[in-house]
């Protein structure tokens, strides 16, 4: 006699349980691919708060049934080793797919992930010149470490594109990619073809010396391309990083520029980037002076061991200044030019009543003030673990005084 399984109806889950398990599995999602293969209602958890899973390719994952809806996720990442294959037809529907670890990804799983808005392939093997075409559909394409292709003049399609240590040589046919990045790729020594790229970041690219094309890219950055010297060219360049490429020494030609940041260079002289709207400085050898004209909106100086004086001339609406360690005077024209003034930890900074017509000051770690009191009427003041001054808060007229865990408050 055959017996029949009364199926039983299980109540939701009470909202109270759903919230412990979410907050539990966002610290990994490993305990994710566990909890699906025991509990299929556990999909209506996921729909509701995370809409992200991670599939390890594991024999005992795999041997088991899918839950319903296991790839109508928003974000999945699949890793497996060795040369196990997987039919990526099924995942097409995702919006973001990572896979890695797949050495051999059949042409109809290729096709098929060539239909997901954002992809990233990481180490794969059967990425050719021959069927890299499938991908030229995809919005956001990131390829890292597939070593078996060098033209990818076919993805010209591609709206956002990363390649990392990839053997790329010809880059033709990429102008028309909105957002680029090529990091690792030693290859990759003519960028004419990216002269009309919106968006271009050179990562270890060292191969590159000429940057002369790239002076119609709209924003530009280079990180450690440590054979770049002359980059005098882009000076219509509106937001441009350059990033310890250390044979960088002039940037007087950069004086257009809307929005310059320059970190890790051997630079001693800016002193014709006054007018720059935006200016970052960061662990820059040898600078010693800083001038500020008129134009300039922001200023930013961190870690310039050998910076001494800050001089102001021109309507500033901030400045912000940190770890200068030899900093010893920030001059201003007239104290109201500035709306916004930031100083942290600049031990030789002394005297500061010249800033007591700045509305918005927040002192921090400068050890060794005087004449604090000239700010008592500075509307906005934040001062903290400065020496001999308690830490004080004050805002529109509201003062917070914080020392030896006594807090009292006095309106003006």
């Amino acid at each position: 006699m055959k017996v029949r399984r009364r199926k039983v109806k299980l109540p939701p889950l009470h909202d109270a349980v759903i919230r412990n398990i979410v907050s539990y599995l966002t610290g990994c999602n490993r305990t994710l691919v566990n909890l699906m293969c025991l509990c299929r209602r556990f999909y209506q958890i996921r729909d509701i708060f995370l809409g992200q899973i991670v599939l390890y390719h594991t024999g005992r994952e795999v041997s088991r049934k899918k839950p319903d809806g296991w790839n109508r996720v928003h974000s999945m990442e699949v890793w497996t080793g060795g040369s196990k294959k997987r039919n990526f037809k099924e995942m097409s529907r995702i919006h973001i797919l990572t896979v890695s670890g797949f050495k051999h990804i059949g042409p109809r799983s290729l096709t098929a992930l060539g239909r997901i808005h954002t992809l990233r392939i990481n180490y794969c093997h059967s990425i050719n010149n021959y069927n890299i075409s499938v991908l030229g559909l995809v919005h956001t394409l990131h390829l890292h470490a597939c070593p078996n292709f060098t033209d990818v003049s076919a993805l010209g399609t591609v709206h956002t594109l990363e390649l990392t240590s990839c053997r790329v040589s010809n880059l033709s046919g990429l102008g028309s990619v909105h957002d680029l990045t090529l990091n690792l790729c030693p290859a990759v020594s003519d960028v004419s073809a990216l002269r009309t790229v919106h968006t271009l970041c050179l990562q270890l690219c060292q191969s590159i010396t000429d940057v002369s094309p790239l002076a119609g890219v709209h924003n530009l950055s280079f990180y450690d391309c440590y054979y770049i010297r002359d980059v005098s060219p882009l000076e219509a360049v509106h937001t441009l990083k350059i990033h310890n490429c250390r044979r960088v020494t002039d940037v007087s030609a950069l004086k257009k520029v809307h929005k310059l940041f320059l970190h890790d260079l051997r630079v001693d002289d800016v002193s014709t980037l006054g007018s720059v709207h935006f200016l970052e400085i960061s662990n820059c050898e040898g600078l010693e002076e800083v001038f500020v004209l008129e134009g300039m909106h922001k200023l930013v100086l961190t870690y310039c061991d050998y910076l001494t004086h800050v001089r102001v001339f021109g309507r500033l609406d901030s400045l912000d200044i940190t770890s200068c360690r030899k900093l010893r005077e920030v001059s201003l024209l007239d104290g109201r030019i500035i709306n916004s003034l930031s100083l942290n930890y600049c031990d030789k900074i002394t005297d500061v009543s010249g800033f007591a017509n700045i509305p918005n000051i927040k002192l921090s770690g400068c050890k060794n003030l005087t004449n604090f009191l000239s700010l008592i009427n500075v509307p906005n003041l934040r001062a903290t673990f400065c020496k001999g001054i308690p830490d004080i808060t004050k805002n529109k007229g509201c003062v917070t005084l914080f020392q030896d865990a006594a807090t009292y408050q006095d309106a003006e």
